[in-house]
């Protein structure tokens, strides 16, 4: 795999400019903004101009706000399409796809997948920091959320992505990382009518009371069906799916 460095700027080259450069077995990808030098140039360095990256360019890269560090975005793109491992894992697991499905951006899902991404089972403990939009954070076994690219899948709704993996791989759908959510919590809570009518046929009793929800008070309600969970979270379009299918909309827990 091909390694890649990408930064922004709307300086001449300088001096950090010729040390990226220089770099052994990297690539460097300077991705311009309007402020940019139009005439920018350095040897060893690819350089991606603001015409470049909106003239013809996909709807994710038009939305992204000019003027802005988030312009950094194209030059990822240019290494995904050129080369970089897509399946690169930070030191706490997360690779740019669960990013990317967090943010439930189906068109770099997609990119990501056309160039090999691999969608993975394994959990990772992780918060999304609120002050900076891009940015997860460790929190080992004190992490207030977890996640995995699949349950991130039933999470985002995309009832296609995740009947062409469970169609080719064996999965136990009431897998979770120790808090007791498993695949059919996720979806339900998630709000995804089309992902729950899906899983259903895999969950058995549907007015069985696997779950247990812990409120703002840090106090555990033991015993929660999957329509006592749908009734708790708010989620209409699920609670109508499941009464549908049998679901006992008078014993929640």
């Amino acid at each position: 795999m091909k390694k890649f460095i990408v930064i922004t700027t709307i300086f001449e080259p300088g001096e950090a400019i010729e040390k990226f450069s220089q770099q052994d077995d990297y690539t460097l990808v300077v991705v311009g903004d309007n402020k940019t030098p139009k005439d920018w140039h350095f040897d060893n360095t690819v350089f991606l101009p603001i015409t470049e990256q909106v003239n013809g360019s996909s709807k994710f890269l038009l939305a992204l706000p000019q003027n802005h560090y988030c312009r950094k975005m194209a030059g990822y793109l240019y290494a995904i399409k050129n080369g970089a491992d897509v399946n690169h894992k930070l030191e706490n697991g997360v690779t740019p796809l669960l990013i990317a499905l967090q943010y439930q951006n189906r068109e770099v899902v997609d990119l990501l997948l056309q160039y090999g991404a691999e969608i993975h089972e394994d959990y990772v403990h992780l918060i999304l920091n609120p002050f900076r939009n891009t940015i997860f954070e460790d929190f080992g076994d004190k992490a207030d959320y977890t996640f995995s690219e699949l349950t991130s899948i039933c999470n985002a709704g995309y009832v296609d992505l995740l009947k062409g993996y469970l169609e080719n791989h064996k999965v136990n759908l009431f897998s979770h990382s120790g808090d007791g959510y498993d695949y059919f919590f996720c979806a339900v809570q998630s709000n995804n009518p089309e992902i729950v009518e899906y899983l259903l046929p895999y969950y058995g009793n549907i007015n069985s009371k696997r779950y247990t929800i812990i409120d703002l008070d840090n106090k555990p309600t033991y015993g929660y069906t999957l329509y006592g969970v749908a009734h708790h979270f708010g989620c209409e379009k699920v609670a109508e799916v499941l009464l549908t299918h049998g679901a006992d909309g008078f014993t929640h827990y």
